[in-house]
């Protein structure tokens, strides 16, 4: 674990995978502490970028967990949001969002609807539903969390001009519009004054903005925005 946190993940693997042989051999598939290195074999590997590999980890690390402990324990919904974040990397959008809306369905049970790991999980729903077009499903979905997080986070937390910046998007897409505009560089100015911020998460924003700008020929609203977005491309090649 401590190699895998420091950021050594190819030397921490055989270690996981050797924790992992020894508790299947002594305590069996479905015993809780096999399932967790179990659960952690899948993330260490899609940590590596072993998309594919981690998916059979993923899906053992949830159906055990949802036959023994049930669907609705917070560690069955932790493993079913992990396999519906593992397979919208993998492009298989319909089967994320089922389980996606499974993990939030049984948050919002368990948990309340305001709590941080119901809005993740309804927030990553978002980004599924709008990568598969479904617009108004994907605006709904932000809405909420921004309500949600209104209630339980401190204004000008980088989650709240995420989600801002892709709702934005969202509007956008589907018509141009006052709010959309607004969505879209408010996100951006939140995640802008944020020392957290990655330069990537910026160059995001941005690229939202100047796609917004383009289609509807407001080609000088759009110019300010391209040099930004190179600085920042420039000023993150230096470090």
């Amino acid at each position: 674990v401590v190699l895998s946190m420091e950021g050594k993940l190819a030397e921490a693997e055989p270690l996981y995978r050797e924790a992992l042989e020894r508790r299947r051999r002594l305590l069996g598939d479905d015993h809780p502490a096999t399932l967790f290195s179990i659960h952690n074999m899948g993330g260490l590997l899609a940590d590596e970028g072993k998309l594919l590999e981690a998916q059979p980890y993923r899906r053992e690390a949830w159906e055990p967990r949802r036959r023994v402990l049930g669907p609705d324990h917070p560690d069955t919904l932790e493993a079913v949001a992990n396999l519906g974040l593992l397979l919208f990397q993998l492009g298989r959008l319909p089967e994320a969002e089922v389980l996606v809306r499974e993990a939030v369905d049984g948050r919002r049970r368990v948990l309340g609807p305001q709590h941080a790991d119901t809005l993740w999980a309804l927030d990553y729903l978002g980004v599924i539903l709008h990568k598969e077009q479904k617009l108004q499903d994907a605006i709904t979905a932000y809405r909420e969390v921004l309500e949600g997080y209104d209630k339980t986070i401190k204004e000008g937390d980088t989650r709240i001009g995420a989600t801002m910046s892709r709702l934005g998007e969202c509007l956008g897409e589907r018509a141009s519009s006052d709010e959309a505009e607004a969505m879209l560089l408010k996100g951006f100015e939140i995640l802008d004054h944020a020392p957290s911020t990655t330069p990537a998460t910026r160059r995001e924003a941005i690229g939202r903005i100047v796609a917004y700008y383009d289609p509807t020929g407001r080609k000088a609203s759009a110019a300010p925005w391209r040099p930004k977005a190179k600085g920042i491309e420039v000023a993150a090649a230096r470090k």
